[in-house]
């Protein structure tokens, strides 16, 4: 995304390079590299867009995916954002696809069924609208928390200043023991 790729060619689209350690087992770098959360999306994006074609290829996918990442934290959600919002436009699409299904629908069995599968896609619409913007539109406001007096037994402490011209308390400035 921050930077343009060269695309890999000439090598098969199916294998990904492990990179190890100095000394490191090369089963253990496999092993390792398999288990990384990019190398998983990436081989999970590669097997789902075989419609599209099988010209996708690992070694191209995994630092992308990696790129996301890093964005992701450091702060840059625009791509979160814009998936999120992806994602729920496509369940809204299913929602209303399997409600008119339910709705063609000649026997009760299948009319069921649509309307089961349409609701949960309306159910799941709903659900990542309301992490889109509860988490990235609205990010909740951080706390600061200043002193926390834990008292035990029967005593009560009181941090707040007194405003100006509040007329001071009884016994204030007296200790009593």
């Amino acid at each position: 995304m921050a930077s343009q790729r060269k695309l890999t060619k000439n090598r098969d689209p199916n294998q990904s390079t492990a990179i190890g350690n100095p000394g490191e087992d090369q089963a253990v770098a496999f092993t390792r590299t398999l288990l990384h959360p990019a190398v998983q999306a990436a081989v999970t994006i590669k097997e789902y867009g075989k419609p599209y074609g099988d010209n996708l290829n690992l070694d191209d996918l995994v630092p992308l995916m990696m790129e996301q990442t890093q964005a992701s934290r450091s702060g840059d959600l625009r791509q979160s954002d814009a998936m999120l919002t992806s994602q729920a436009h496509t369940l809204d699409a299913i929602f209303n696809n399997l409600a008119r299904r339910a709705i063609n629908a000649e026997y009760v069995d299948n009319f069921e069924r649509f309307l089961k599968l349409a609701l949960r896609a309306q159910s799941q619409c709903r659900a990542t609208l309301g992490t889109l913007f509860s988490a990235l539109k609205n990010p909740p406001a951080v706390g600061h928390v200043h002193q926390a007096n834990i008292a035990h037994g029967p005593q009560q402490v009181i941090n707040a200043s007194a405003a100006p011209g509040d007329a001071p308390c009884a016994g204030a400035g007296e200790i009593k023991i």
